[in-house]
């Protein structure tokens, strides 16, 4: 059986597209440099920053502004990073682990900072909550896509 020239042609051409698309498709991406401007303010980061996606490997820095004192936690990566009000903050780290990790921000009260005790949990004051005293506020998601 022999083919016709516009056979092999065509042939050839869904050949070329088909190593194209391979080749596209491949995980030999090189690692990128990600760059993120978060900004803190009243305990939130705004919709375009509550998802933080990157490929793994991609060396990813996290430049933070808060309007409240507190630290700024990475989990899954156990990275953190002690945020002040009116100063800028800086998180540096290779994206290496796939998936989904909170970010969030803790905040210390006033009684509570610095693991300071300012009250006596063995009298008065049993009833009183101490919810918010030492809250960590999940503020969005860094996502890590597999190469």
């Amino acid at each position: 059986m022999t083919l016709k020239p516009t056979c092999n042609t065509s042939l050839a051409g869904i050949l070329v597209l088909l190593t194209l698309l391979v080749i596209g498709c491949s995980g030999n991406r090189e690692p990128v440099a990600r760059n993120f401007n978060l900004s803190i303010v009243n305990r939130t980061v705004g919709a375009e920053h509550n998802k933080l996606r990157v490929t793994q490997d991609d060396q990813v820095t996290l430049h933070i502004t808060t309007d409240e004192d507190g630290t700024l936690h990475i989990h899954g990566y156990d990275l953190e990073s002690i945020i002040k009000t009116g100063q800028t903050s800086e998180i540096q780290f290779k994206a290496n682990a796939t998936g989904k990790f909170a970010f969030e921000m803790h905040v210390d009260s006033e009684d509570h900072k610095q693991g300071e005790h300012q009250h006596n949990h063995d009298t008065a004051d049993k009833g009183v909550s101490h919810e918010f005293e030492n809250a960590d506020i999940i503020l969005g998601f860094l996502e890590v896509l597999p190469k």
